[in-house]
């Protein structure tokens, strides 16, 4: 990334949690002299952070960035021991076609892009997704899984449902899965995802797994059109969210599900805990295809994540890709 020894050195500020650290012990730990440790603080300074100055006691961080901040977000990574391999962007067109790019030069998997701006954020079938610099987290998780694409068929659904259940747990919130790729509160999507493959007959080449997260956004900075449709975490729980720490959080979460879904360790989680978080739970949905609608009481997925639909007429049908509406409860 080039902003390692600033993350180390935000890193040891972190570590002191509010308390001041003296310039020789971040030399000594950081392997640079007092000037440099001074000459990175001061060029710190101009980015967002300020730091106090105490004869005798050192420094103390005060105020940080608002805003993604690629040296303070490594910081994170580093204090919780995530070995990401990071790509911070402060704008790019999207983090799935940067990702895709870096993929395709040969960059070592399993990576991350994470971007302060999108100017072409994307979803599911060619949608814009609103991706201004304003609190919220927008990243790719780049894959070379080496594995048949029938055994992907439920990797966004656990994705998503892993990432619904770390959010709820790290900021206090309750959200759930909307299938097939969403994430809810109170009826209006805070995350969407979206999972792009590149597979040959027998096996996937490469995979990139996006997502775009609300966190500290309100509805005034929502294009007017998705203003009554979305929210953000900030609205859920009443509070402004650390930036960088909550985005540090959720990268090592999807680290973590990534890993136990190449490895099989999800299934029983999935299982279990799906049925828990799930948003059409009790509800008539519409899901929309290419060639219509169709609306049915829903029944829950299947182990391969299909949904199933019981019609008015009483047939069971199932769809494995569409997109869903609730019909509104009265």
């Amino acid at each position: 990334m080039g902003e390692v020894s600033d993350a180390e050195i935000l890193a040891a500020f972190l570590a002191a949690d509010g308390d001041y650290v003296s310039g020789s012990s971040i030399a000594e730990d950081t392997g640079v002299s007092r000037a440099a440790v001074w000459g990175r603080l001061d060029r710190l300074r101009t980015e967002g952070f300020s730091f106090e100055a105490v004869r005798n006691k050192g420094y103390r961080l005060e105020t940080i960035p608002e805003v993604l901040h690629p040296a303070l977000l490594a910081a994170h990574l580093l204090r919780l021991a995530c070995p990401a391999n990071l790509h911070f962007l402060a704008e790019t067109d999207s983090t799935n076609s940067e990702a895709e790019r870096l993929l395709a030069q040969g960059e070592h998997t399993p990576f991350v892009v994470v971007a302060g701006k999108q100017t072409a954020g994307r979803g599911r079938r060619g949608r814009a997704w609103f991706s201004e610099n304003a609190g919220n987290l927008t990243l790719s998780l780049a894959l070379r899984p080496q594995l048949p694409p029938a055994r992907m068929q439920t990797f966004t659904l656990w994705m998503g449902l892993s990432t619904c259940m770390a959010v709820n747990d790290l900021c206090g919130v309750s959200l759930k899965v909307k299938w097939p790729n969403d994430l809810h509160w109170d009826g209006k999507k805070v995350a969407g995802m979206l999972t792009e493959a590149r597979s040959d007959s027998e096996m996937l080449r490469d995979l990139v797994f996006g997502i775009g997260l609300n966190i500290n956004s309100v509805t005034d900075q929502f294009p007017e059109e998705v203003r009554p449709l979305a929210s953000s975490l900030r609205e859920a729980a009443g509070k402004v969210f650390d930036l960088n720490a909550t985005a540090a959080k959720i990268i090592v979460a999807l680290q973590k599900a990534c890993d136990d879904f190449l490895e099989d360790r999800y299934r029983e989680t999935f299982r279990e805990e799906w049925p828990k978080f799930d948003a059409l739970v009790g509800r008539t949905v519409t899901v929309s295809l290419t060639d219509g609608d169709i609306s049915g009481e829903y029944l829950g997925i299947d182990e391969t994540g299909t949904l199933r639909l019981r019609l008015p007429d009483g047939v069971e049908q199932r769809f494995a890709a569409g997109d869903v509406t609730l019909r509104k409860q009265k």
